[in-house]
């Protein structure tokens, strides 16, 4: 399977980021999972285990320029319910150049993107591996690799703000397009342009407001008319986006933070697949003396799209229902381990339910988790 070829390449990062002579960072957990594929009537849950090897690092250049770079490797592996499975494996490299423009401070960041993902696709409307009508596997369907170039200019007209200019270019090839079975490629090339002011204040709040345009353009992928059918036009769609992000440390111990993001996205055909998405998160955080911490997250979302659906509710390109709300909550508890100065344990406990204009494809989902943190 596809997803081997991530195992397959462990060993190279390991060897990779340990001869640049830099620590490495391993996290593990184990925990129960009461519904992996969110189903609305699941049959039972499973015990999981999970992992994750990554690296960051910083070289130097000259005075001006310096060089960062990282490197993570994921695994999310279930007891019995092996195609609830997922594998991750994602790589950056950033080139940072500070320079003055005028009497003023700018930098300009050149970053490279690199991931892969791997997971079964399970279909909750067949309530196993998805197949075609003809009994053809799709498991493959959405594992996929993907690309990313991006920069960004970054200028400071005062000791606490500045204005950015944020743009990429990016690719997402999908591993198995099935197109002998008639199905459409979902590979898709995606272009973004995004200003963003950013300020902090002497108090230490930090905000963020962002905007942007997005264009996607898939290669094979028709348009639907609003009965449903193809139509002869390749779909391209276009985002525009708005964020706040606002970071507030109320005291020494405890601190606030707030993220709300949304989107409208539309088609370049009739409009069947266009959508509108909103999501808010929130999380508050407190550190004890002993440097134990909790914190409290939760986010709420919707992705409604306008138009009602003629497809099957789950299609080949993996959506479900016109309209998807949903909220989680997640409670964590970290504590330094004493006894190991390089080495955090912790538990988290998280809901998450979801209501979905097809009664089939709501849900609710339960995980309790142990696990650590090594530093080496």
């Amino acid at each position: 399977m596809n997803r081997q070829k991530i195992l397959i390449a462990a060993p190279f990062l390991l060897m990779g980021l340990a001869s640049a002579g830099q620590a490495l960072q391993l996290s593990g957990e184990t925990g129960y999972d009461s519904n992996p594929f969110e189903q609305a009537s699941p049959d039972s849950g499973d015990r999981y285990s999970a992992w994750q090897l990554s690296h960051r690092g910083e070289h130097q250049l000259n005075k001006a320029q310096r060089l960062q770079y990282s490197a993570a490797l994921e695994g999310r592996v279930y007891d019995s319910v092996e195609d609830a499975d997922h594998f991750q494996m994602k790589a950056r490299l950033r080139w940072v150049n500070r320079f003055r423009l005028g009497d003023k401070t700018a930098n300009l960041m050149v970053t490279g993107d690199l991931r892969s993902e791997r997971q079964t696709y399970f279909s909750v409307s067949q309530d196993r591996v998805a197949e075609t009508s003809d009994g053809h596997s799709l498991e493959d369907r959405f594992d996929y690799d993907s690309g990313k170039l991006s920069m960004e200019m970054v200028y400071r007209f005062t000791r606490r703000a500045s204005l950015s200019l944020y743009a990429y270019a990016g690719h997402r090839d999908y591993i198995e397009d099935y197109q002998n079975l008639g199905l459409e490629s979902l590979d898709y090339d995606e272009f973004n342009l995004q200003p963003t002011f950013r300020y902090k204040s002497e108090e230490g709040v930090y905000f963020r407001l962002f905007f942007y345009h997005k264009q996607r353009h898939y290669h094979e992928l028709k348009n639907d008319a609003m009965d449903g059918r193809n139509m002869t036009s390749v779909l391209k769609y276009d985002f525009d986006g708005v964020g706040l992000s606002v970071n507030y440390p109320i005291d020494s111990r405890w601190n606030l933070n707030v993220y709300l993001h949304g989107y409208n996205a539309r088609d370049n055909g009739e409009g069947y697949r266009n959508l509108n998405y909103r999501k808010g998160e929130i999380k508050l955080a407190y550190t004890s003396v002993g440097l134990s911490r909790w914190s409290l997250a939760s986010n709420c979302y919707s992705r409604d799209y306008l138009e009602d659906s003629y497809r099957p509710p789950e299609s080949e390109t993996g959506d479900t229902g016109r309209l998807r709300q949903g909220c989680a909550v997640s409670v964590t508890f970290e504590q330094p381990m004493w006894m190991f100065d390089s080495t955090t344990w912790n538990a988290k406990a998280t809901h998450h339910y979801e209501d979905n204009s097809d009664d089939a494809f709501s849900f609710e989902r339960q995980t309790l988790s142990l696990g650590a943190t090594y530093v080496f």
